[in-house]
């Protein structure tokens, strides 16, 4: 019998059995080039080469938490800068990204209930803050506004999610 498992033994010293990686299929664009008899069929499918000599550009690169408009973005959420975070985001729309996690499992709109500031997070909200994201306790803004007793924030983004 072809048994392609093969065992391992675990620090535990109890034996595991694992399968091992089965074979990859190579789809036609990695598949050898055709024999000369097709290739006059490819000819009119192929490209023109003045494309091919086209310099290609890379796709935009998403924010980060070092990029500098996401830095100053979340200075002026953790500084409760309201007036500040107004700007940002209309100035930079596009460029920020206000469900971005920070080192903390954060986002924006957590850190502005953890403040109880309700402006700020009526503005995050309004520039696309999701109401739903968990941060990695697994606790959404609603949560946080529930738990630190900010009634205002819990019943504006209650009726953010019902809408």
């Amino acid at each position: 019998m072809n048994d392609s498992r093969v065992g391992r033994a675990t620090l535990s010293g109890r034996a595991e059995r694992i399968c091992a990686p089965s074979p990859i299929l190579l789809d036609s664009a990695c598949s050898p080039p055709p024999s000369a008899s097709s290739s006059s069929s490819l000819a009119s499918t192929a490209p023109p080469s003045s494309t091919s000599n086209a310099p290609l550009t890379p796709p935009p690169t998403p924010p980060t938490l070092s990029s500098p408009c996401q830095m100053t973005f979340r200075e002026a959420v953790q500084n409760g800068d309201y007036i500040e975070l107004q700007r940002i985001l209309e100035e930079r729309e596009g460029k920020i990204n206000v469900n971005l996690f920070d080192t903390e499992g954060q986002t924006a709109l957590h850190h502005s209930c953890l403040q109880g500031n309700l402006e700020l997070v009526k503005l995050l909200v309004r520039f696309g803050a999701d109401v739903r994201l968990a941060n990695r306790d697994g606790w959404n803004p609603l949560h946080i506004a529930a738990y630190g007793g900010h009634n205002d924030i819990f019943l504006f983004l209650m009726a953010v999610r019902r809408s």
